[in-house]
């Protein structure tokens, strides 16, 4: 065999590799919710990632009981999201979160986590420390 020939069998076994990539489980929930409340950042929502996943939809609920609009997040086994403190009100949010296995059109949603909650007061950054 030449150089060539080995380099485009290489190339077809690296291909099919890809092809028999870990497939997401439709059928496992993320889990491990966690949020970290920063005063004067925001929260960070933190999971553990449903493995081979490609993106994520996250929906919480305003303090007011109003749902919040679901944001979807595509990414490889994302496992964070940030939530800036300019958009958050005072009082309890609640939250879920799905994994998307598959890409779109195909796109499969897993069935949503537990609910998560967090308090929340917005803070103020310090003009020094």
């Amino acid at each position: 065999m030449n150089k060539l020939s080995l380099l485009f069998a290489s190339c077809l076994l690296g291909l099919s590799s890809m092809l028999m990539a870990q497939v997401c489980d439709p059928t496992m929930p993320p889990t491990g919710l966690t949020q970290i409340v920063m005063p004067g950042n925001g929260v960070l929502l933190q999971w553990t990632p449903v493995p081979g996943s490609s993106g994520v939809q996250i929906k919480a609920m305003l303090p007011s009981g109003t749902p919040i609009s679901s944001a979807r997040i595509s990414g490889f086994e994302i496992g964070t999201f940030h939530l800036n403190e300019p958009f958050l009100e005072d009082g309890t949010y609640f939250w879920r979160v799905q994994a998307s296995c598959g890409t779109y059109p195909s796109t499969v949603l897993t069935p949503p986590s537990s609910p998560s909650s967090f308090g929340f007061v917005p803070g103020f950054c310090p003009d020094s420390i």
